[in-house]
């Protein structure tokens, strides 16, 4: 992955926890602007039972700018809170929420098997409670007829900050890397982008007539021995709970 300019409707995310600066509950991840108002990320973002506290308290949200450190809490795009995580189930009044099949234990970090399990269904929607100017390209790959495949090339973008495995990396400058599928299953696939933490939730997604479009949701690498940069894949299911829980918070509002 190299810097990158700005990339419009990519975001990125600080997540703010529980007793956060004194436990160290600060976490920053990735993910991509829908329908200019909504974000798609991990699930593990929006909940992780290896803290302490897993509930996220507030999250801070900067849309499409290349290089966010000197960017203070007074000025971000929108700092959202209010969400609920209801496992089996989309709250009705969720400002985020994770997807119903979505499952994490303090296991996850101990054993791989619940690991893989987790990342299976690892997917979630932020409501950031107003539009934004920026006009996202980004398309969910649904109706649009691709069906991917070992070989095809695809993009990431998000904001790692492990300089060890990416040269530069702080967590708060914006990185884009291309890389191949190496190998689809079921719900997942990987790919050959050398990614570190902070990507969680980055839009996976290919270039085809003009358009971005979304064929995966960034979740980690090397799960289960399965070597290489892993997504959860856009697929009928992840479709469904976007336009599920997009339709009660439009109804909410």
């Amino acid at each position: 992955m190299s810097p990158a300019a700005a990339i419009d409707g990519i975001c990125y995310l600080k997540m703010n926890r529980k007793y956060a600066a004194i436990l160290d509950q600060i976490a920053i991840s990735s993910g991509v602007l829908l329908d200019g108002r909504y974000v798609l990320t991990a699930g593990h973002n929006l909940f992780n039972a290896s803290y302490p506290w897993g509930r996220v308290d507030t999250i801070e949200v900067l849309v499409g700018k290349p290089d966010v450190s000197k960017v203070g809490r007074d000025y971000v795009d929108a700092l959202v809170s209010g969400g609920r995580v209801e496992r089996g189930a989309i709250p009705l009044d969720g400002v985020w929420t994770v997807a119903p099949r979505f499952e994490w234990s303090i296991s996850t970090w101990l054993k791989p098997s619940a690991s893989n399990r987790m990342i299976q269904h690892d997917y979630g929607f932020i409501d950031l409670g107003g539009s934004f100017p920026e006009r996202t390209s980004y398309t969910l790959n649904s109706s649009t007829g691709i069906e991917l495949k070992v070989g095809d090339v695809v993009k990431v973008a998000g904001y790692p900050g492990d300089s060890k495995k990416i040269k530069g990396a702080t967590g708060s400058r914006l990185f884009e890397g291309e890389g191949r599928v190496t190998a689809i299953g079921p719900n997942l696939f990987t790919y050959n982008v050398a990614t570190a933490r902070g990507l969680s939730g980055a839009p996976v997604w290919i270039e085809k007539g003009g358009r971005k479009i979304v064929v995966g949701v960034h979740v980690g690498s090397d799960f289960d021995g399965e070597k290489g940069a892993m997504a959860r894949r856009v697929d009928g299911k992840l479709i469904r709970d976007w336009k599920s829980w997009k339709s009660r918070r439009q109804s909410a509002n």
